[in-house]
């Protein structure tokens, strides 16, 4: 390769990893050599046009029949495709000329594993941890298989064999980690490891009254400081916390609470705002760690922003996002962005400038939510066939501005939305509504003390006919479907708990509780009992029996 191209390409992976991507590909076009071809080909995955991709990839290695990074990045293109045959050729053709990968083994398993091959994902991660025998990750990644596979106790021999090694005796975060699985691996009911994420919606108040939302027009609440120096103390031992509110930054204490988080490094943090709030002294904050912010902007112009965000001026909101930038410059620091619009009756006619907001302002990603309720402003119940015409031509459009942008896409409108060519899908399961079936379906007085009434009329209770075939499954898998009540806590934003979002059943109230008591509440070792002995037809949520919903840490935007 001549040394003037050598330079371009150098300065083109500089603009790659600025995610200016458009610059990098204007100068890696005209090199046209196996190094540049495969630039573009990052690019093009970047933007989320695994096809494109695909086809530069294949040209590296015409040019070059040997290079094993295309061949590894075509193994994992059709890993996420599903197209399984290809993406196990590519992935031994790699392991070929490679044979001391141990995340390419690791990936290899995670492949077998997603396709309900446990001998052969088990095999992968033997080989990783034989590898890299001394590294606790990959000794984590070797335990989870084996408990995948149905194997609880070499599992748990696993992990016990972590806590018994210094260096993780000595950490609190690697320790209370280890302990955990390993509770998980043996059933455990009554914990001693504390948990490892949390939503935590902490206060109702707002500084502003959004029309598509009314928890602003409820009495204001606040957990007790009690409960919020219990968040504190939990936070070394964490791996994600999910912040919400009301609107967090409107709370006096909440910067202090936050900087405490970034001091955790194993502690991803993220934060749903509305974003007026945000100023240097937090963003200086935010800087120093892992957080990320999900920003709920349901206009891409004044007009429809402040009718929506009633209380809001788009003006400040232009200008806290041009002060992350800045952050963002000033400190190098990596701070995802993600915009949450929730697409409604005044607002589905903005989709395609949303994007060009996101690009403008550098947006991680932009997600699409369907309005809930909320009748004059909703198009989905009943469908709006305008509407839905409308965005049949603009989603499309949008999506591939977004590809071209670099800026994730995400499409989370109703299924059931009949949009022709548009593939609306319901990725997760919005946890407001569920929020609000569960309030109807239970009385404050029910709330306000551990549901401990009938549970042993529950553990009893038997199975739906229609559901005995997949308990069966289960049970002949000695897996469990969830592990939700070993790992995470959920406090919603009226003093209650829960295991998740969609997990049915109180564990108690912050009012009366400690977060440690709620952690081993009866409740909460009922959704053990339950699950650990596979008797949880009557417990679980559908989303959940069908393996959608998995053994997920607090990620509401993306995944890790």
């Amino acid at each position: 390769m001549q040394e003037q191209d050598r330079i371009l390409i150098e300065k083109a992976k500089q603009l790659i990893n600025e995610n200016k991507l458009s610059e990098a590909e204007t100068i890696l076009v005209p090199i046209n050599n196996e190094y540049s071809v495969f630039e573009i080909a990052k690019i093009k995955q970047m933007q989320g046009n695994d096809n494109e991709s695909e086809k530069l990839y294949k040209q590296v290695l015409q040019i070059n029949p040997d290079s094993v990074e295309s061949q590894l990045e075509l193994a994992r293109i059709y890993a996420r495709q599903r197209r399984i045959d290809l993406a196990k050729e590519f992935y031994n053709k790699y392991l070929e000329k490679i044979k001391d990968n141990a995340d390419v083994y690791k990936e290899m398993a995670m492949l077998y594993e997603s396709i309900g091959d446990n001998i052969q994902s088990v095999k992968s991660i033997e080989i990783a941890s034989s590898i890299s025998p001394d590294d606790i990750q990959m000794s984590f990644e070797l335990g989870i298989a084996y408990r995948e596979a149905g194997r609880d106790e070499d599992s748990a021999k696993v992990f016990k064999k972590l806590l018994e090694r210094e260096d993780v005796k000595n950490d609190k975060f690697l320790n209370n980690k280890a302990l955990n699985e390993y509770e998980i691996s043996t059933r455990k009911e009554i914990l001693e490891s504390k948990p490892r994420a949390m939503i935590g919606m902490i206060m109702n108040k707002c500084n502003i009254s959004c029309r598509i939302c009314d928890i602003w027009s409820r009495p204001k609440w606040q957990e007790p400081d009690r409960i919020l120096k219990e968040i504190v103390d939990l936070l070394p031992y964490m791996e994600d916390i999910c912040w919400q509110g009301g609107e967090v930054f409107y709370m006096k204490e909440f910067n202090s609470m936050l900087a405490e988080g970034v001091k955790c490094k194993n502690l991803n943090q993220v934060i749903f705002t509305n974003g007026l709030l945000l100023d240097e002294k937090n963003l200086e904050i935010i800087a120093k760690g892992n957080v990320e912010l999900v920003l709920s902007i349901d206009g891409a112009t004044k007009e429809t922003y402040e009718y929506i965000r009633r209380g809001a001026n788009f003006e400040t909101l232009c200008e806290k996002l041009e002060l992350i930038k800045e952050v963002r410059k000033s400190t190098g620091a990596k701070i995802n962005t993600y915009l949450n619009p929730v697409i409604c009756r005044r607002n589905y006619k903005e989709i395609e400038q949303m994007v060009e907001f996101a690009h403008k302002y550098e947006f991680t990603s932009i997600t699409l939510n369907p309005i809930r309720g909320i009748p004059e402003e909703n198009i989905f119940e009943p469908i709006d066939e305008q509407a839905f015409e409308f965005m049949r031509k603009v989603v499309p459009i949008a999506e591939q501005k977004s590809k071209e942008y670099g800026i994730r896409f995400n499409n989370w409108m109703p299924i059931d939305c009949s949009c022709g060519n548009i593939e609306f899908r319901q990725s997760e399961i919005q946890e407001k509504d569920v929020e609000k079936e569960l309030k109807n379906n239970q009385s404050l007085e029910e709330k306000k003390k551990f549901p401990t009434e009938n549970i042993d009329a529950e553990l009893n209770k038997a199975d739906s006919e229609k559901n005995e075939e997949k308990k069966e499954q289960q049970i002949k898998n000695n897996r469990m479907i969830c592990y939700a009540p070993w790992q995470r806590i959920l406090l919603d934003n009226d003093g209650q708990v829960r295991p998740y979002a969609i997990c049915t059943k109180w564990l108690g109230s912050t009012s009366k509780y400690s977060l440690k008591e709620l952690w081993n509440s009866p409740q909460m070792q009922l959704y053990r009992r339950k699950l650990a002995n596979n008797d949880f037809m009557d417990l679980c949520q559908p989303e959940c029996i069908s393996g959608q919903i998995r053994n997920k840490l607090c990620r509401p935007v993306e995944d890790k």
